[in-house]
C-alpha cells in the first residue's frame, strides 16, 4: 500500500500551487460556511494564479501543460486528481499528489507537495494571495466566464476539442496586458 508522503518545498508544480490555495480556501472555510472549491474552480484559480504570476514575477510557476477544454483552461492532472467530487466542494485534506518511486525500498509514494513559505520567494506568495483574495470569492461558473471573454489564451485556443495545450507565452502576454490596460502593479 502507497503511503502519503507530505513533501515541503518551493513551488514547482501545479500540485503545489493547488495545495497553496486549497489550504487557503479550507481556512476561509473555517470563517464562512458558505465559502468552498470545488475541481472547476479549483483549476481556475491555478491557472488565474499562473498568469498573473508569469507577468508579475516573470516566472513560470510549473511546467505542466494548461489545456482549453469545454469549459475553461485544466491542468489535466488536478481535474484528475478531483473529478471524483463532482460538483462538491473539494474535501479538506483532499491534497493534490503526484506518485513517486521511492529509491529506498522500490515502493511506491504518493506525494503531496506543499509550499515551503520559509524557501519561497515571498513576492510569489503574496501574488497568490492577491489572486485568492481577488478571485477565490467567486463562484466556479463566474471564473470560467471570466477564462471564456473574447482574447483570452482560452478563446484564442480553444476550437471545440479538447486537449489542445494553451501556449504559456500567450498566457504571460495576456496577463502583461491585461494589468497594463488596469494599471495593476
Amino acid at each position: 500500500m502507497a503511503k502519503v508522503v507530505k513533501l515541503y518545498s518551493r513551488i514547482s508544480t501545479a500540485q503545489h500551487v493547488a495545495n497553496y490555495l486549497l489550504e487557503k480556501s479550507w481556512k476561509k472555510q473555517e470563517e464562512d460556511k458558505n465559502f468552498s472549491v470545488g475541481t472547476v474552480k479549483l483549476n481556475k484559480l491555478v491557472f488565474i494564479t499562473f498568469g498573473f504570476l508569469s507577468h508579475f514575477c516573470d516566472r513560470y510557476l510549473f511546467s505542466e501543460e494548461i489545456e482549453a477544454w469545454r469549459y475553461g483552461p485544466v491542468i489535466p492532472s488536478l481535474y484528475h486528481e478531483f473529478k471524483h467530487f463532482g460538483k462538491e466542494p473539494i474535501g479538506q485534506g483532499s491534497y493534490a499528489t503526484f506518485q513517486r518511486e521511492n529509491e529506498l525500498d522500490f515502493s511506491i509514494d504518493i506525494v503531496a507537495p506543499l509550499v515551503d513559505e520559509k524557501k519561497e520567494d515571498g513576492e510569489v506568495l503574496r501574488r497568490i494571495d492577491d489572486v485568492f483574495d481577488s478571485y477565490g470569492p467567486l463562484d466556479a461558473f463566474t471564473l470560467v466566464d471570466i477564462t471564456h471573454k473574447v482574447e483570452t489564451p482560452w478563446s484564442v485556443t480553444y476550437d471545440g476539442t479538447r486537449n489542445k495545450a494553451i501556449d504559456k507565452k500567450v498566457i504571460k502576454i495576456f496577463y502583461r496586458e491585461l494589468c497594463r490596460r488596469n494599471d495593476w502593479k
